[in-house]
């Protein structure tokens, strides 16, 4: 049985470690 590659899509909520102003918040959505 030969090789075949496969598809993996994530959607999911990340959180990153900086600080909040009026034009970045601390959560994003992320597609991958």
């Amino acid at each position: 049985k030969p090789f075949t590659p496969k598809r993996y899509f994530s959607i999911d909520r990340v959180f990153r470690n900086e600080a909040v102003d009026r034009t970045h918040l601390a959560e994003f959505h992320q597609i991958e």
